[in-house]
């Protein structure tokens, strides 16, 4: 059997499972009373927000291609998710918006964030809960200013 020591603390690992154990408590907790639920969407809801995004900040929001960000944002549309617009400034841009049911979506995940949130300040202090998030932003607006060189 390999020794698994010095993958316990790899951050490719150490996310993938995190990831994995967030998607299943959605799945848990909201997949079973809401068939329509598609836990992919659930990313792409909480970066539209309640103020509403263009297509081409989803895209960069998201990390993906446009004819990913396209096929889910489809999908969303005839789940009534989401609605889209032409922008008045620039014809090339949609504007992509929350439905109501996708309001509804984002307000049942971001008091379930809180409550996790919650969770693990119990569990690292609210300090180390901070400052883990804090590292996390840095890390990922380190890699966004990599993508613009």
């Amino acid at each position: 059997m390999e020794d698994n020591d010095e993958t316990d603390r790899m951050i490719f690992k150490v996310i993938y499972v995190f990831r994995k154990i967030l998607e299943q408590r959605a799945i848990n907790r909201h997949l079973h009373t809401e068939s329509w639920l598609n836990i992919t969407h659930v990313p792409y809801i909480m970066n539209i927000g309640t103020n509403g995004i263009s297509n081409t900040d989803l895209v960069f929001q998201m990390k993906v291609s446009r004819q990913a960000v396209s096929k889910i944002l489809k999908e969303m549309e005839q789940e009534q998710l989401i609605y889209t617009s032409k922008n008045e400034s620039d014809a090339r841009t949609l504007l992509i918006n929350l439905a109501p049911k996708g309001k509804a979506l984002f307000n049942t995940v971001k008091v379930d964030a809180k409550e996790l949130s919650g969770e693990y300040k119990k569990i690292l202090g609210p300090k180390r809960y901070e400052a883990m998030l804090d590292s996390l932003l840095e890390i990922v607006a380190y890699h966004e200013s990599l993508e613009k060189k």
